[in-house]
C-alpha cells in the first residue's frame, strides 16, 4: 500500500501532490525491502548468486549489476594492476512519471579515472553540463540531469578507463589489532537491511553480534575513534567470480600518512583483491548536493536518482555494469 501511495503521488497533478515527508519515505523503503523478490539478501544490498547456496564469507553482490563482461574465459581478474574500461548505467523506466519531471542522477565515478563518455539515452552529454565531484569529495561521482518521459526509458550512462589495482595493504597497529580481533571473534558475518533504514548501525551490529562488511567496518571505525586511533572508511567495486562485489573496509594509521587495511573477516586474511576505488569516507555530501535523503545514506556504490518531488529508491530504477580488460 505504501508503494502504491508513493506511485500515486508521483502520478498526481503537481497541485495535488503530498509534501515530501521522511516518515513516509522511510515507510516506503522498509516496505520495498520486505517485498523485494530477491532470493538472497546480502549485507545492505540485495542479490542472488549464480550458484545457489552459501554466499562468500564477505562482500555483497548488487542484483542490478546484471550484465558483467570479463575476459575471454570469464575468470576473475588477477591481483596485479590492470587497465580496465567500465560502462555503468542507471535506467528510470518509462511511465514512472505521468508528467515530464526534472531527473537528477549521480553515477559512481572513481577519482582519478579517465572519462571517455557520459550521456543520456545513448546521446553524449555536453561536457560543460557534466559535473565531476573532484578529488576533495568523499564520494566519487558524475552528475547529470534531464527530463523524464512517460513513453520511453531514461538511461544515464558513463564510460571511463581506470587503473585497477590491489588496495589491500596489510600492516600492524597493536591497539587497533585488538579491536579488529574482537570483531572477528565476536561479530558473525550476516545480512543487514538497507543502511538508510537503520538508525544506529554500529550499535545494532554490536548489540546483535552480527553484521555485514560495511556494518562491521562502521563499528570498528567508531571503536577506533573512541580511542583516538586514526581510521578511515573506503569502498569500491570488485569484479570477481562472475559478479561485481560491493567492497567496504576500514584502514588505520599511526601517523595519519601511511594507511593499513584492516581485515574483519573470520580468519584475518585479506577480504578482497583488486578494487575500483569510489569512496574515501562515508555519509558525506554528494556533489552537487542532493535535495532529498539518499537511498544509501552511508555508502555510494550504486548511484542515486531524485526528482523535484523526492528521492527515487533502488526499486524504482535499474542499473547495469560492463567491464572490459584492456591490453597492457
Amino acid at each position: 500500500m505504501v508503494a502504491v501511495a508513493l506511485a500515486a503521488n508521483i502520478w498526481l497533478p503537481r497541485h495535488l501532490r503530498l509534501k515530501y515527508s521522511w516518515e513516509r519515505d522511510l515507510s516506503q523503503r522498509i516496505a520495498a525491502d520486505l517485498t523485494r523478490p530477491d532470493t538472497l539478501v546480502t549485507g545492505h544490498k540485495s542479490g542472488s548468486y549464480e550458484n545457489a547456496g552459501t554466499p562468500p564469507p564477505s562482500g555483497q553482490v548488487h542484483p542490478r549489476f546484471a550484465a558483467v563482461e570479463y575476459g575471454p574465459d570469464g575468470v576473475a581478474l588477477p591481483s596485479e594492476a590492470r587497465q580496465i574500461r567500465v560502462r555503468y548505467q542507471i535506467t528510470v523506466p518509462k511511465g514512472t512519471f505521468r508528467l515530464r519531471e526534472n531527473l537528477r542522477c549521480w553515477l559512481p565515478f572513481p577519482q582519478g579515472a579517465k572519462l571517455i563518455e557520459a550521456g543520456v539515452n545513448g546521446i553524449p552529454f555536453p561536457e560543460d553540463k557534466i559535473i565531476l565531484s573532484g578529488t576533495s569529495s568523499p564520494h566519487g561521482s558524475l552528475y547529470m540531469e534531464t527530463r523524464s518521459s512517460r513513453y520511453k526509458d531514461i538511461t544515464f550512462h558513463e564510460v571511463y578507463e581506470y587503473q585497477y589495482e590491489p588496495l589491500f595493504h596489510p600492516g600492524r597497529s597493536e591497539e587497533s589489532d585488538v579491536l579488529a580481533r574482537w570483531i572477528r571473534d565476536s561479530i558473525t558475518q550476516a545480512p543487514m537491511k538497507e543502511y538508510s533504514t537503520i538508525e544506529d548501525i554500529p550499535g545494532k551490529v554490536k548489540s546483535e553480534k552480527r553484521g555485514d562488511d560495511g556494518g562491521k567496518a562502521l563499528l570498528f571505525i567508531k571503536m577506533c575513534k573512541d580511542k583516538g586511533i586514526p581510521v578511515r572508511w573506503r569502498s569500491g567495486l570488485e569484479p570477481a567470480r562472475g559478479k561485481v562485489f560491493l567492497r567496504e573496509w576500514a584502514e588505520v594509521s599511526s601517523d595519519g600518512e601511511e594507511w593499513y587495511t584492516v581485515s574483519l573477516s573470520g580468519d584475518g586474511a585479506p577480504d578482497f583483491g583488486s578494487v575500483i576505488l569510489i569512496n574515501n569516507d562515508f555519509s558525506g555530501d554528494l556533489y552537487p548536493a542532493k535535495k532529498y535523503p539518499r537511498s544509501d545514506n552511508v555508502d555510494f556504490l550504486r548511484g542515486e536518482v531524485e526528482w523535484d518531488g523526492g528521492n527515487l529508491y533502488f526499486n524504482q530504477w535499474n542499473s547495469e555494469i560492463q567491464i572490459e580488460y584492456l591490453e597492457q
